[in-house]
């Protein structure tokens, strides 16, 4: 029959130095209806004309050189396939061994992660409440300037609205005291005008008036002489000192040439009108 080799690396095995193994794979090549192509004919049909009609190897017997060969073919086949299995046992172990390490590096970056996450959720946390802390900060203290603003501004109302009482009552102070004024200078124009006199002329011409009588009525009742004698006597005086004493007495009303009544003090005055 035609036969036909192919070359078929495989992808699951390694040789013992890691290579890959290459095998070949021979089969008989068939035609368009799937029958194998003869490519020599045997003897017996192309020689003697016979026909086979089924064909059976029941029994071969092998020289002992050929023997030796099955079974040295046998043992390399053997070594062959212990060798395929030893490295297959070694690939897998080596496949183990690679996915272990895998693994263990896989647990630790996991490890490594679930850390990194937990320190980062942590710093978030802390910066979060550090920030929120803020806020709680920033509010209070705004609330406290309004307070503070807001009594300073009632402070000032305050201050503002005693000082405007202040200045109402100072400028009432002033208009009072301007009315005063005007009306003591109306009062005075008024006296000057109709010849009144104040209160206080008033009351000192009253004391005086009763002063002038209360003298009056005392000197009325001394008794002096109607006649003096005056000489330069022997007491050392000169006339000139007796004419100043009797001067003197004249003026106080002693002698009868002044007589002094209540009639002499008077002074005609008009009341103001109240």
């Amino acid at each position: 029959y035609k036969m036909r080799k192919e070359s078929i690396k495989l992808t699951d095995e390694t040789d013992a130095t890691g290579g890959v193994i290459t095998i070949f794979k021979t089969e008989i090549v068939t035609d368009k209806n799937g029958m194998p192509i003869v490519v020599k004919k045997s003897p017996l049909v192309e020689d003697f004309k016979m026909t086979i009609i089924q064909f059976s190897v029941t029994d071969t017997k092998y020289d002992p050189e050929t023997r030796k060969q099955f079974a040295a073919k046998k043992a390399s086949f053997l070594l062959t396939e212990q060798a395929k299995a030893d490295r297959e046992k070694e690939t897998q172990e080596r496949l183990m061994i690679v996915e272990r390490g895998l693994r263990e590096k896989a647990e630790a970056e996991a490890k490594g992660n679930v850390a990194k996450a937990t320190a980062v959720i942590a710093a978030q946390l802390k910066a979060e409440v550090a920030l929120q802390t803020k806020i709680e900060a920033e509010t209070k203290a705004a609330q406290l300037l309004s307070v503070a603003e807001i009594n300073k501004k009632e402070r000032l109302m305050i201050a503002s609205a005693g000082f405007e009482v202040a200045e109402i009552k100072a400028k009432e102070a002033e208009q009072e005291k301007i009315a005063t004024i005007l009306k003591a200078q109306g009062r005075k124009e008024a006296i000057e005008l109709s010849g009144d006199i104040t209160q206080l002329e008033q009351a000192l011409i009253d004391a005086e008036v009763e002063k002038a009588k209360v003298v009056a009525g005392s000197l009325a009742k001394i008794q002096v002489p109607s006649t003096i004698i005056v000489s330069g006597g022997g007491n050392g005086g000169t006339v000139t000192d007796q004419l100043i004493n009797i001067r003197l007495m004249e003026g106080a009303g002693l002698f009868d040439k002044v007589r002094v009544s209540n009639s002499d003090v008077k002074r005609k005055v008009k009341r103001p009108s109240k």
